[in-house]
């Protein structure tokens, strides 16, 4: 379902045929961050997933084949749900930085 929400936001086939020219014109990438974190319980890494797929899928709809718009994943630790999980999309390494941050500067209670 996820997939599915991510794709019907960003294909540009999802929106009435008159504003898709204005889209075009003013629309270069898309930004987001732990989008369905939360719902995942701040399982960061399904949320990164689905926006990946979803936006795989829905890329193409823009119409250019050799530069698709493109998608920045924003990654931050400071986040209500799980504050950590974020850390869960670095390598091992910076992924255990990330972790001993975070347990060093929690967030406000």
């Amino acid at each position: 379902k996820q997939v599915r929400a991510w794709y019907r936001s960003i294909a540009l086939t999802s929106y009435h045929t008159a504003v898709r020219p204005a889209m075009k014109a003013l629309v270069n990438s898309v930004g987001t961050g732990p989008w369905l974190a939360g719902l995942w319980w701040g399982d960061s890494q399904l949320g990164f997933l689905s926006v990946w797929l979803g936006h795989a899928i829905a890329a193409p709809t823009w119409g250019d084949a050799a530069a698709p718009l493109p998608v920045d994943f924003y990654i931050y630790s400071a986040f209500t749900e799980s504050p950590s999980s974020q850390c869960f999309v670095h390598s091992s390494d910076r992924c255990q930085a990330c972790i001993r941050r975070c347990n060093d500067h929690p967030l406000p209670g």
